[in-house]
């Protein structure tokens, strides 16, 4: 057993789903400051939720008086890279089969300001989907996990908004894990050039003891592969299914 550690990477999110990279295990990625994040500037907290556009090639101006989190029913996808259309998650990069333990996934979301004096924390939801694009989603956390506030009162020093998520035990069957995020203001700026920026080697997820699934794999297509499900071969093709069988001379799915 053993647990895993999601690195946040300062990388533009790309077609078709736009949402933000992770990197999992290894070295801490190069320190540096992404290139998206929220430019806060000195808007009222009366708007205080900054919708995250992950992998955008500029911070996002746009805030909303309500949360864009909870009330979603899963992850968003975005249509581009741009600062209105980037995607609102971090995905994992690869689907997971397999268990993690119940217990205490540690959330430090390292975050650096334009201009001195930037206040607020992070928000987060995590799903789990089959889907590279989020779609059929399902909640993992029972509620919106609220990091600690920050007072970024330097340009040059990285502040953690972190939090600790105690988890039930999850089972994933061939499922991406998705973090989607938002930025809380919880006092005003004092510039107009004040920002909430992630900062890439600052940012880590580290879960529970994750146990691999024992998967056999099945040849497909004269390929071997590790299934999301069983392959079968039906009228000549090879398809996906959790099981075919043959009822009068004919291959159907159950």
């Amino acid at each position: 057993m053993a647990t895993k550690t999601f690195h946040v990477l300062n990388t533009t999110a790309v077609t078709p789903n736009y949402f933000g990279s992770l990197q999992e295990g290894g070295s801490a990625p190069s320190a540096a400051l992404s290139a998206f994040g929220n430019t806060v500037a000195k808007t009222a907290v009366t708007t205080p939720y900054w919708r995250a556009r992950l992998g955008a090639t500029a911070t996002a101006t746009v805030a909303n008086a309500a949360s864009q989190i909870d009330s979603t029913s899963g992850p968003t996808k975005g249509t581009g890279s741009g600062n209105t259309t980037a995607g609102d998650s971090f995905i994992s990069p690869v689907r997971y089969f397999g268990d993690f333990a119940a217990g205490n996934w540690a959330f430090s979301f390292g975050m650096r300001s334009g201009a001195n004096t930037t206040v607020g924390r992070i928000r987060c939801r995590v799903w789990a989907s089959a889907n590279a694009d989020g779609s059929s989603a399902r909640i993992l956390s029972s509620s919106t996990l609220v990091g600690t506030t920050v007072t970024m009162n330097s340009t040059s020093t990285t502040f953690a908004s972190t939090v600790t998520w105690s988890a039930p035990a999850i089972t994933l069957v061939g499922e991406y894990l998705f973090f989607q995020v938002e930025w809380q203001e919880t006092t005003a700026g004092t510039a107009n050039g004040c920002t909430a920026q992630f900062y890439q080697s600052a940012c880590t997820i580290i879960t529970t003891d994750f146990v691999p699934a024992k998967l056999t794999k099945v040849k497909h297509a004269g390929t071997w592969k590790l299934p999301t499900a069983i392959y079968a071969k039906n009228a000549g093709a090879w398809k996906t299914a959790t099981m075919f069988v043959r009822d009068g001379g004919v291959w159907k799915q159950v």
